[in-house]
């Protein structure tokens, strides 16, 4: 029913969401971006920058210097 009304799996939503979240916090604070990717929840900082790339098209350190 979720991927039916939302068009996305579960955890892609979920996944999604955490790189919007990670681009606020790149952005907005001076965390480290393994920091980042622990405190929403990824046990693996490698999956989270390849998730955050794919998602975005770049990297999260690309993404920080880009938007600052």
């Amino acid at each position: 029913l979720f991927k039916r009304d939302f068009g996305v799996s579960p955890l892609q939503f979920i996944n999604k969401k955490k790189v919007e979240r990670s681009q606020l916090l790149l952005i907005t604070d001076n965390m480290a971006v393994k920091e980042i990717a622990y405190t929403l929840g990824f046990n693996d900082h490698s999956y989270f920058i390849r998730l955050f790339k794919k998602t975005t098209g770049t990297t999260p350190q690309e993404y920080r210097q880009r938007m600052l």
